[in-house]
C-alpha cells in the first residue's frame, strides 16, 4: 500500500509538473514568437559565440527572462571521474524586471547528469531521468549586478532540491550539451539558421518548448535585448539616472581616466603573469608534446568504451600515481616502453557428474588483466601513454560477463 501511495504521489508530481510547463510554454510562446520576428538578424552565424534563450516566467512588472550559455563546464572531481554521476556546470543569466531585483543575475548552476564512463559501460543511456524536480547547487563565481549597478558576488551553496521550471530546463541544457551543439550545428542552412529544425531536434531530448539561439552572450547585452525588444513599451528601473540621459562631459572625462588606470593595472598584471607562468606555460608545452607522443605510440588503435575512459583520465600522469593508486605492479622492459600490469580472476568452476558417469564443467570463469604504459617525457619523467583491457571469460560470447564485471576494483582513477 505505501509502495501504491509513493507511485500515485510519484504520478501527481509529474501531472503537476507537465501542467506548470505547458502553462510556462503558453507565456513563453510569445515572447519567442516576437524574438523570432524581429531577431532574424541576430541569430549568429555557426562560428560565431552563442547564447540560448530558453524561459521567461512572471506576471508584467515582475517578469524575469532567462539565457544560458553553450559552454558547460564539467565539475566532477578526479576521484568520481569513473562514477556514474558526473557534475556539469552551466552559467545562467537571469534579467530582473521589478525594481526591487538586481538588474541581472548570473549563476553558475551545477547538476548531476550520467557520465560518460557510465554511458561508454552500459550502466547509462545517457538520458537524465524524467522527474519533477532537480537537485542542483550554485557554484563558486556566481554574481548580481545591483540597480546601482554594483557587482555583488553570490557565495556558494549546498545541494538541494528544487521544482522550478527554469532549473528543470537548465538541467537538460547542462545534461544535453553535446547534443544541443550537434543540433544547433545540424540547423544552418545556406548560412541562416533554421530555428524550427532546431527546436524539432531538441524535442526527443524532452524540450516540450522553444529554445532560441541568439548572438547576444553577455549579460550586458542580454538587458539591452530584453528591455529593447522582449519588454518593449515597459518602463525599466532607473535608480541611478544612466539609463535616462546621455553621459556628461564629468562622466564621459572620469570614464577615461579609470579606464587609463585599468589599462595600466592590466599591463602591470599582464607582466606578473608572465613571469609567474612562464613555468606553466613551458610545461603545458610540453604536455601538449607528450600527448603527441602518446599518439604515435598508439598509432591506428582507437581506444574505446573503459579503456577511453580509463586513458581520458590517466593519460600523462606520472608512473609514481599509478603505483600509488593501484599497488605493486609487475613490471617488463621494452626499450623505451615499460609495462605495469595488474590483473585478477574469479573462477567458480566446478566438475559435476551424473550418474550415468558423464562429467561436464558448471560455473564462470571470467579474468582481467590492465596494463598502464609508460613512455619518458622530455624530461625522462615516465608517464602514462596508453592503457590496455584483457578480458577473458568462459561465457559464450562473455554471457554477461561484461568488462566492468570482470576488472572491478582494477578500474580506478587518479587520486586527488
Amino acid at each position: 500500500m505505501t509502495a501504491l501511495r509513493r507511485a500515485s504521489s510519484s504520478k501527481i508530481a509529474l501531472a503537476n509538473a507537465s501542467r506548470a510547463e505547458a502553462m510556462t510554454h503558453r507565456f513563453l510562446a510569445p515572447h519567442i514568437a516576437m524574438l523570432t520576428a524581429i531577431g532574424v538578424s541576430f541569430v549568429p552565424s555557426a562560428a560565431s559565440a552563442q547564447a540560448l534563450f530558453f524561459h521567461v516566467d512572471g506576471d508584467p512588472g515582475d517578469r524575469q527572462a532567462y539565457y544560458s550559455q553553450t559552454l558547460v563546464m564539467n565539475r566532477t572531481s578526479p576521484s568520481e571521474a569513473l562514477g556514474p554521476i558526473a557534475i556539469k556546470q552551466l552559467d545562467v543569466t537571469i534579467i530582473h524586471e521589478n525594481a526591487a531585483k538586481p538588474e541581472w543575475t548570473m549563476l553558475r548552476l551545477q547538476f548531476e547528469c550520467p557520465s560518460m564512463f557510465a554511458i561508454a559501460t552500459g550502466k547509462a543511456d545517457g538520458k537524465i531521468p524524467k522527474s519533477a524536480s532537480v537537485r542542483m547547487r550554485i557554484g563558486e563565481g556566481s554574481v548580481k549586478l545591483r540597480r546601482d549597478l554594483q557587482n555583488e558576488d553570490i557565495p556558494p551553496g549546498p545541494w538541494e532540491t528544487t521544482s522550478d521550471p527554469a532549473m528543470l530546463k537548465a538541467r537538460k541544457l547542462a545534461c544535453y550539451e553535446a547534443d544541443i551543439k550537434t543540433a544547433m550545428f545540424d540547423s544552418y542552412r545556406n548560412q541562416r539558421f533554421d530555428m524550427a529544425a532546431f527546436n524539432a531536434k531538441l524535442k526527443p531530448l524532452g524540450f516540450t518548448e522553444s529554445v532560441m539561439v541568439l548572438a547576444e552572450t553577455t549579460g550586458p547585452e542580454q538587458i539591452e535585448l530584453t528591455w529593447s525588444r522582449l519588454w518593449r513599451g515597459s518602463k525599466r528601473p532607473d535608480p541611478t539616472g544612466k539609463f535616462s540621459r546621455p553621459a556628461t562631459d564629468a562622466e564621459r572625462a572620469e570614464a577615461t581616466e579609470k579606464m587609463a588606470v585599468l589599462t595600466k593595472q592590466i599591463d602591470s598584471l599582464a607582466s606578473q603573469i608572465r613571469g609567474k607562468y612562464e613555468q606553466s606555460t613551458k610545461n603545458l608545452a610540453a604536455g601538449f608534446e607528450f600527448d603527441d607522443a602518446a599518439a604515435k605510440l598508439r598509432g591506428d588503435r582507437k581506444p574505446r568504451g573503459i579503456e577511453a575512459q580509463l586513458l581520458m583520465v590517466w593519460q600523462s600522469k606520472p608512473e609514481e600515481d599509478v603505483v600509488a593508486k593501484m599497488g605493486r605492479p609487475l613490471v617488463s622492459d621494452s626499450g623505451d616502453l615499460r609495462i605495469l600490469s595488474y590483473g585478477q580472476q574469479s573462477d567458480n568452476r566446478v566438475l559435476v557428474g551424473s550418474t550415468s558417469g558423464a562429467t561436464w564443467v558448471e560455473g564462470t570463469y571470467m579474468a582481467c588483466d590492465v596494463q598502464f604504459v609508460t613512455i619518458p617525457d622530455k624530461n625522462g619523467v615516465r608517464r602514462v601513454a596508453d592503457v590496455r583491457i584483457g578480458v577473458d571469460s568462459n561465457a559464450p560470447g562473455w554471457g554477461g560477463a561484461s568488462t566492468s564485471e570482470a576488472c572491478g576494483g582494477l578500474l580506478q582513477a587518479p587520486g586527488k
